[in-house]
């Protein structure tokens, strides 16, 4: 049985798009299943940015069960990928590998696997892993409340509503624009579409516009086709309006491989209709995330 839940996202939003359910296996496990046939392999290579942002969104509802009435944000994320199946199933796994006062750890997994099958089915073997780190913090007014919302074993969750899905790559739908790809530059406006359930931009999406940037910084200056294996997003400050905008440098570059860090940070709107003052230092504040990026290099372009 599959239900919808209508709390959140809004109708129009990546988490709707996305084509995956997920369901609790245990008190300490969930479970999501990605369908990777729906938009998700377009030019032959899986969206990191759509595995990060299902890993974060597996791993806070496992988190946000755990310390309910408690609320937490995420404070890192690792993944690190194998060879990824193209087509079919994904089985990404959450498990709770500490659970202490102040900070959680949830351990990842991704695998091959079967639609289909029972909810409790064994994956395949394992083609990548991860870890997810969360602080707990005190509950707000504001924050989404789900205790009530708990469900069984057998039942999967599907945030999908008639009509949703991509029909354009999950990068270009979260509406990041490449300014300069040497440097990584790339602007992206915060809307209700990249937004979590309390205002700020998705943790996992922080992670798909930091592949975004790393991934045209790679393919610019070196001129080879790439792939990412690696990506770790430290999360400084939250986000609910303007826009983010990323900057990259190589920081290693030799051989088959490549790692890139990512700073993203708040871009300042100045008028009505949005424009960007990038020749102005001051109009870009804090830092809101650090990422690395690794990526595994190819041919020649």
């Amino acid at each position: 049985m599959t239900a919808t839940t209508s709390l959140y996202p809004p109708e129009s939003h990546a988490l709707r798009d996305l084509p995956f359910e997920m369901g609790a296996i245990s008190e300490d496990r969930s479970r999501a299943w990605v369908d990777l046939d729906r938009g998700l392999a377009p030019d032959g290579v899986v969206s990191v940015g759509a595995l990060a942002t299902v890993a974060d969104v597996l791993a806070g509802s496992l988190c946000a069960r755990a310390v309910a009435p408690d609320w937490m944000a995420t404070s890192a994320l690792s993944l690190h990928l194998g060879d990824l199946p193209t087509s079919g199933c994904l089985v990404v796994d959450a498990q709770i590998a500490r659970l202490g006062r102040t900070t959680l750890v949830i351990q990842i997994s991704f695998a091959p696997g079967d639609a289909t099958g029972a909810t409790d089915a064994a994956p395949g073997p394992a083609v990548g892993d991860g870890v997810a780190s969360f602080s707990r913090l005190p509950r707000r007014d504001t924050n989404l409340d789900i205790t009530d919302h708990q469900r069984a074993p057998e039942q999967r969750v599907s945030m999908a509503l008639p009509g949703s899905g991509l029909n354009q790559p999950f990068e270009d739908a979260i509406g990041g624009v490449v300014v300069d790809a040497a440097a990584g530059v790339t602007l992206t406006p915060v809307v209700p579409y990249v937004q979590n359930s309390f205002g700020a931009v998705n943790g996992g999406i922080v992670g798909a516009l930091a592949d975004v940037s790393a991934r045209a910084t790679v393919d610019a200056r070196c001129e080879r086709t790439s792939r990412t294996v690696a990506l770790s997003v430290q999360y400084l400050r939250q986000m609910r309006a303007g826009q983010v905008r990323t900057d990259s440098q190589i920081i290693r570059s030799a051989g088959c491989g490549a790692t890139v860090r990512v700073e993203l940070r708040d871009a300042a709107v100045e008028g009505a209709d949005g424009s960007i003052n990038g020749a102005d230092p001051r109009s870009w504040s804090d830092l809101m995330a650090v990422a690395h990026v690794t990526l595994e290099l190819g041919a020649n372009r």
